[in-house]
């Protein structure tokens, strides 16, 4: 729906979508008070009325399968074995060795 539907879309209340998804208020209230589209009613005590399709947005987003987790670190080794160091990338917990550095001047 456009922007012009959404105030006659089914708005619900954080009990409601608590009660739904299996979360607490305050977690539903912090999932939503930024969202673009939610009414916040009242001044001192704000209540969120959730427009559907800003339910389903934010359920579609969450739904995502999340990136893998990566690192990328340098490594040093011990500059008597030869190599200075190795820099090394980390996805999902499975190391991979990206490139061995040289020293610039050999002992000998």
């Amino acid at each position: 729906m456009g922007d012009d539907g959404i105030a006659f879309e089914k708005h619900y209340k954080p009990g409601e979508l608590s009660a739904l998804w299996g979360l607490s208020q305050k977690t539903i209230c912090r999932m939503f008070r930024d969202e673009p589209g939610v009414l916040r009613i009242g001044t001192t005590r704000v209540t969120l009325s959730i427009p559907d399709s800003v339910v389903a947005r934010v359920h579609e987003r969450m739904s995502r399968p999340t990136p893998p987790e990566t690192s990328v670190r340098f490594r040093k080794l011990n500059p008597h074995a030869g190599a200075v160091g190795t820099i090394e990338v980390v996805v999902n917990g499975k190391k991979r060795t990206l490139k061995t550095v040289e020293p610039k001047y050999k002992r000998g």
